[in-house]
């Protein structure tokens, strides 16, 4: 059991090397650049250069790879683009608990959370915040199909459903 254990973990390694390739240079190969999405419309050539030199993007795409090898090896996942932390943190910080968790076992428990309650506040009131909503999708716990009864139009399904049209008994 030990052996087969070992050999499998041993097989995941050309897997996540692959896997690395393939994402990377996928991604490489998306129209647009990173640079102009960061800089938006106040990119200059002159900036847009310093920006290139900064993330190491004027340089030949085999020797980007090896560095981006080199930094997830440290676990190094760059710098976020919003916050200005580095990747590391934020996942720290989300396992920390600061997610918004929005469903837990088919119940919205998003609504409990205080930032929703504020905005629901500010809209209008908590009124339909005040029970537990687990909505009716047919195909998985109502009756009916997914695909040509939800799909099509879930606003009108929601609506239809909040109005007491079906019965969830």
């Amino acid at each position: 059991m030990l052996r087969y254990v070992v050999r499998r973990l041993l097989l995941l390694i050309p897997i996540l090397f692959g896997l690395s390739i393939l994402v990377f240079f996928w991604v490489r190969a998306l129209p647009g650049s990173p640079i102009s999405s960061i800089l938006g419309e106040r990119a200059t050539p002159a900036l847009i250069q310093q920006y290139k030199e900064r993330y190491g993007l004027d340089e030949p795409i085999y020797k980007q790879y090896v560095k981006q090898l080199r930094a997830w090896s440290h676990a190094d996942f760059g710098t976020s683009i919003a916050t200005h932390r580095t990747i590391t943190y934020e996942i720290k910080q989300r396992k920390s608990g600061d997610w918004v968790k929005l469903i837990d076992k088919g119940r919205i428990v998003a609504l409990d959370h205080p930032r929703v309650v504020r905005l629901a506040s500010s809209l209008g009131g908590t009124h339909h915040l005040e029970y537990d909503w687990i909505p009716a999708l047919p195909g998985i716990n109502y009756p009916g199909d997914y695909r040509t009864d939800y799909a099509p139009d879930p606003v009108s399904w929601i609506r239809r459903e909040q109005t007491g049209e079906f019965d969830l008994g």
